[in-house]
């Protein structure tokens, strides 16, 4: 499977001012698309029971933000670019992943990156991405969710610490830096060895350059 790798670099700075950019009141994000398998509605139902905390909404919901008696704490950002999506990421106290039914799940990784809490639905592709490092709930359930969410809020930094401590790991398995390396590493011959390492070099150059506003 070839999918989007996530910069882990970026994430390294700020690593000592995460507590404090974390907003005061809890918030966390889900990532939909208008589609019954992203469990919006699920997530909305949970966070009527949640008044102590935010949920925001990145990308199209459908119908979703027009339903009757929303929840206040629900906010729908609508589709951002990926500098504010990392920002929203970044700042929340959690990411869910509430799907029934998924390919892999890229914002789990987008999450990982930015030392930021996952919380998913327990079903195998999640818990193969995720593995020890995310609170897994029954999709079906709002109770479960919101204790879920309850748990995460009381575990906050040493959710975090768990990442911090994986993150070596995590760059190797998930990096934009392998994604040439495993592209190709199903072939052994030398010359396709010698292609996987330049390509890989051309993309650390791009992504420097792209870094630095070139």
């Amino acid at each position: 499977m070839v999918y989007p790798r996530t910069r882990f670099d970026v994430a390294e700075a700020p690593l000592a001012a995460a507590p404090t950019a974390v907003p005061a009141r809890p918030s966390f994000v889900v990532i939909v698309s208008n589609e019954p398998r992203k469990n919006l509605a699920a997530v909305i139902r949970a966070f009527r029971k949640l008044p102590e905390a935010d949920l925001v909404v990145i990308g199209y919901a459908g119908g979703a933000n027009q339903a009757r008696n929303l929840p206040k704490n629900v906010r729908f950002s609508g589709y951002v670019d990926e500098h504010e999506k990392a920002a929203l990421i970044a700042d929340a106290h959690g990411l869910i992943m509430p799907s029934l039914a998924e390919g892999f799940g890229v914002p789990i990784i987008e999450a990982f990156a930015a030392n930021t809490p996952v919380l998913c639905s327990d079903i195998a592709v999640f818990r193969e991405v995720a593995g020890e490092l995310a609170d897994y709930f029954d999709p079906f359930s709002t109770d479960s969710i919101c204790a879920s969410v309850r748990r995460v809020l009381a575990q906050q930094e040493q959710w975090r610490d768990r990442i911090r401590a994986r993150r070596a790991e995590l760059a190797e398995r998930f990096g934009h830096h392998t994604q040439a390396r495993d592209l190709l590493s199903h072939r052994a011959a030398p010359d396709v060895a010698a292609a996987a390492a330049a390509l890989t070099a051309a993309m650390a150059t791009f992504n420097g350059a792209t870094a630095h506003g070139v």
